[in-house]
Order: C-alpha cells, then structure tokens, then sequence
C-alpha cells in the first residue's frame, strides 16, 4: 500500500536490576613500525628505521633472521641499532655471506611478532 505511514517507537529502557556480564577486550598499546629495508635488493648490509613506543626494550625483543622456510639463519649478533632518537633507531643487518633469497627479521614483543622483509641479490 503507497500511502500508509507507520509511527516508529522506541521502547523506553526497563532495567532489571542484573547486571550482564561484559567481556572486556584488551587495549594493546604496545606500537611498532618499520620503514622499507633499503637498498633493495641488498648485497652487503641492509638498514630499516625503527620506530617503537619505548614499553620494551628493543635490543633484547629482536629475535633475528629466517629464511623463507622458516629456519632461524642467524641470531642478532649481526644486527646494530643506530640511536636517532628516544624511540627510534636504525636497523642495520650486516648480511654479507648469506646466500642469495628471501629473509626476515623478527621482533618478538609483548607477545607479538613483527617481520621485515628482506630481499638479498
């Protein structure tokens, strides 16, 4: 029917007195951000900035370098960190000897993973 018109309500709110379980999401406000590795292809080192919100320590949550399998090809002995500022630095992976391929470098914080991806020629 074109022309009937229908007034909508709404339904003044009757409390009952109980109170409903809420589920409360945790607010991670742990920040973690990574530049393009550069240069890309790399040969000899690689470098990214690195920025973080200072709630962990850096040096120790950088877990170090796989493959694309997965396999943990080197530790974070060849990883340095360039102080810019209170929290930011830069990266810098000596990856002179590995093989041609695809890499990662993982940081591990609070209980997360951040990947950045490394191609080297």
């Amino acid at each position: 029917r074109p022309f009937n018109y229908y007034k909508i309500t709404l339904k003044k709110d009757v409390s009952t007195g109980v109170e409903e379980n809420k589920v409360e999401i945790p607010y991670y406000t742990t920040h973690f951000y990574a530049t393009q590795p550069y240069p890309m292809p790399a040969s000899n080192i690689v470098k990214s900035k690195i920025y973080w919100d200072g709630s962990f320590d850096l040096r120790e949550a950088i877990d170090g370098v796989y493959d694309s399998m997965g396999n943990k090809v080197e530790g974070k002995e060849r990883i340095s960190l360039r102080e810019l500022g209170k929290a930011s630095a830069e990266m810098v992976w000596e990856c002179s000897g590995q093989p041609s391929g695809v890499y990662f470098i993982v940081v591990r914080h609070h209980s997360r993973a951040e990947v950045i991806p490394v191609v080297i020629q």
